[in-house]
């Protein structure tokens, strides 16, 4: 669009992209969980605001309440207009769809972060009890689990739904980061995740115990922690890497001497 909205001093304003036009919409200074949302036809916005969920004209004719909120927390994410315009969909602890007149308020599910498929008719969202995306229908029907191995939030649909796109959980929800964090993308039913990226891969130092001077500094692909060191002689260094594998490598120049698969017991 031609017209880019912004929070200044909780107060939610509108510029035009070239930098000028900047015109306040609101003086409340109630505040936005995550930024405010243009409507498909760019006459309205919606956010998720202290008090409340506001429509509010895009010319400047005021906002109005449609649902009430409790307290905000910006982990939630922002309010969501459907392709069509019609309806919206925001987290305040429970994901809540509902018209844009302010009727038909409905509960799907506790979550945070919801995004509607293109065609309207699912909502994913992610759960910070658990750092899990899932997806629900419209229709009816229980939530369905789509990431069972990683903690990941913020999910956002392919253009054709076909997929979902979501990203580290450890930062949204403060779950530890390990050697599974990155972006994914997986089928709304739950098959298909693969990571896109990062590739795996870890820095190893080697250091001198008693001077602490550095001997080598080179990068392995795949994961090893910090107690994944399992043999430095002179000539080799043994490490174990999180996918079950024994990699030996020259310390002095950070060269794959060998690699073999071991039990993970």
């Amino acid at each position: 669009g031609q017209r880019l909205s912004f929070l200044r001093g909780g107060n939610i304003w509108t510029i035009d992209a070239d930098g000028s036009g900047a015109r306040r919409l609101t003086s409340d200074a109630r505040g936005a969980q995550r930024g405010a949302e243009w409507s498909p036809d760019g006459t309205r916005l919606a956010a998720v605001r202290k008090g409340g969920l506001y429509v509010i004209a895009a010319g400047g004719g005021g906002q109005t309440r449609i649902s009430r909120v409790g307290s905000l927390d910006p982990r939630r994410g922002p309010a969501r207009w459907s392709r069509a315009g019609d309806r919206i969909v925001f987290s305040d602890g429970s994901v809540i769809v509902i018209n844009r007149d302010g009727s038909g308020r409905r509960r799907l599910a506790d979550g945070s972060n919801p995004a509607w498929s293109p065609d309207g008719s699912r909502v994913a969202f992610d759960r910070p009890a658990d750092g899990h995306v899932f997806v629900i229908s419209l229709s009816g029907g229980a939530a369905r689990l789509v990431t069972k191995r990683v903690h990941l939030a913020g999910p956002s649909w392919s253009p054709d739904g076909s997929a979902l796109v979501a990203g580290d959980a450890g930062e949204e929800y403060y779950f530890p980061r390990d050697h599974e964090a990155g972006i994914y993308r997986v089928a709304p039913d739950g098959s298909e995740l693969k990571r896109l990226i990062p590739d795996a891969h870890s820095a190893v130092d080697v250091r001198d115990a008693r001077t602490g001077a550095r001997i080598a500094f080179f990068t392995v692909a795949g994961y090893a922690d910090s107690e994944a060191l399992l043999a430095l002689s002179r000539s080799y260094l043994a490490l174990r890497l999180a996918a079950d594998r024994l990699h030996v490598h020259r310390p002095s120049t950070g060269a794959l001497v060998a690699s073999t698969r071991v039990p993970r017991n």
